[in-house]
């Protein structure tokens, strides 16, 4: 009857919304994991839905398509809302005399049962227990968590851990300071021998020998949460847990008051309750910039106080080198480093155009990381941080620019992905071994040993300040299970990379 249709078309709208929600969400995954390897969650569309018209604009094809994809949302709920007999016709209960009356409910439960496939697909990947990305497979619970594990829980060794080093006394402590600028190359800054001038800041304090160069630096693997986690903790992808002691806690255990000021949203992976820190600030929530602005980092730690009566820890993550770094025009020194705003840009242009604009767009942030990373050290010497303290300024991963038909990061093992930058001033000691074959795993142990502490048995690194083992031969992979791994050896005479895709 009559009530019965009624019913059943206001009935049918939340089920043409879920429909559209379940799409949105696979569209969301599809774009995320295709771009940095993992699911898309709620949160991290709040954090950066502030941001999000510089984000879609940084790539046109996305533009056109997010452009489509909204206009088809409003088409359907606008046709659902003029006619609705006609959805009800289509997927239900066919005309009111009953003509085409089983076509419909036939087109119903295709529909039913193209949902439950899909449905029963994903949430078989969900109980993969042994794979480090364990949620990775099912979309729709993720979309719900508040954060998404990028490594497994761990073995509740950390208090241990730390207590082996409870007893070594440190004399004199130093300030320890990180500067991590992410997706930074060693090969596109001038003081490693790139013909552009992307470094006007660092390279004069390299030349001048106040800034200790390492020449042969591996990441651990091409994404940031794990190349974060292996700078901090010196553990590999394939030894990393969410508790792993990293050199924050050791310090902390020491007295040191631990501190992270980071561009972007560190929820993703979990990092924020990886670092375990005093205090902790990210790009979220920052009045006046957007999520992915360094200049929101420069401001926070601007104003940030520090305990006179305590040594201080400070991990500072810049973003703009990173191709989604909120970028200045002051800095855009090399054009063209815009795709023209075309739908199919991508498909009219050839590979040495592409390659062009990515180079240009690239190297305009490499050039603004460098001001940053001067802002930093502006800042650092005006609260009185800088002095006889231990600073590294390195990156998380590099960064593909279609040498191998592959651009951004992620996935892929070449040495632009894995080649990264290693600085360290140490105003007590240029005592490093600066040709050996270093990783970012050495970073930590390095400088522990400088403040006289031993490391973490648990760690895997090896202090830059002592002879290096020759050849080396370590492991490195992309965080998704089926992805790439390499086997890489490198010494003097001889460097050979293994790759290879699938399990370890």
């Amino acid at each position: 009857n009559t009530r019965w249709i009624e019913s059943l078309k206001i009935a049918w709208l939340p089920m043409l919304v879920a429909d559209l929600f379940a799409f949105g969400v696979l569209c969301g995954d599809f774009i995320s994991n295709s771009t940095w390897a993992g699911h898309v969650t709620y949160s991290m569309i709040l954090n950066y839905s502030k941001s999000l018209p510089e984000l879609v604009l940084e790539s046109p094809p996305l533009a056109f398509g997010s452009a489509i994809g909204a206009f088809g949302f409003l088409l359907l709920v606008w046709s659902y809302a003029r006619r609705s007999d006609w959805w009800m016709q289509w997927f239900l209960i066919g005309t009111q005399n009953g003509t085409n009356a089983m076509r419909s409910r036939l087109r119903s439960l295709v529909l039913m049962m193209f949902y439950c496939f899909a449905l029963r697909m994903s949430l078989s990947q969900t109980f993969a227990l042994d794979d480090p990305q364990r949620w990775a497979g099912e979309p729709y619970s993720n979309f719900f968590l508040h954060f998404i594990p990028a490594f497994p829980a761990g073995d509740f060794k950390s208090v241990n851990q730390l207590e082996a080093t409870a007893s070594i006394d440190v004399s004199g402590p130093r300030n320890v300071i990180i500067i991590v600028s992410d997706a930074l190359r060693a090969d596109h800054l001038d003081f490693y021998g790139y013909t552009r001038t992307t470094s006007p800041f660092l390279s004069p304090l390299v030349a001048a020998g106040e800034l200790v160069k390492f020449d042969d630096v591996y990441a651990a693997c091409p994404d940031s949460v794990c190349g974060i986690a292996s700078i901090l903790s010196s553990r590999g992808i394939n030894h990393l847990t969410q508790d792993s002691v990293h050199i924050g806690d050791v310090l902390r255990h020491h007295g040191y008051q631990s501190t992270f000021i980071v561009t972007g949203a560190h929820e993703w992976g979990g990092l924020t309750h990886f670092y375990r820190a005093d205090r902790f600030l990210d790009g979220v929530g920052r009045d006046g910039f957007l999520v992915n602005d360094d200049l929101g980092t420069i401001n926070d730690l601007r104003r940030m106080t520090f305990e006179s009566n305590k040594p201080q820890f400070l991990y500072v993550h810049l973003y703009s080198s990173h191709v989604l770094g909120e970028k200045l025009h002051k800095f855009q020194r090399w054009t063209p480093s815009q795709e023209p705003f075309n739908p199919i840009s991508q498909y009219l242009m050839d590979e040495e155009e592409r390659r062009e604009i990515d180079v240009n767009k690239y190297d305009n942030g490499v050039l603004q990381a460098d001001a940053m990373i001067e802002l930093v050290f502006t800042e650092l010497r005006k609260k009185g941080l800088l002095d006889k303290a231990l600073v590294v300024i390195t990156a998380d991963h590099g960064e593909g620019l279609l040498e191998h038909t592959s651009s951004r990061h992620s996935f892929d093992l070449f040495d632009e992905f894995l080649r990264i930058p290693l600085l360290i001033r140490d105003t007590e000691s240029h005592q490093y071994a600066t040709q050996a074959a270093a990783l970012q795993i050495d970073i930590a142990p390095t400088l522990l040993d400088a403040l006289g502490l031993e490391p973490p048995a648990a760690w895997r690194g090896t202090s830059l300040r002592r002879p290096v083992p020759s050849p080396r031969i370590s492991f490195h992979a992309a965080r998704i299970t089926e992805g790439w791994k390499a086997l890489v050896c490198r010494s003097d005479e001889v460097r050979v990379k293994y790759m290879w895709r699938g399990p370890n």
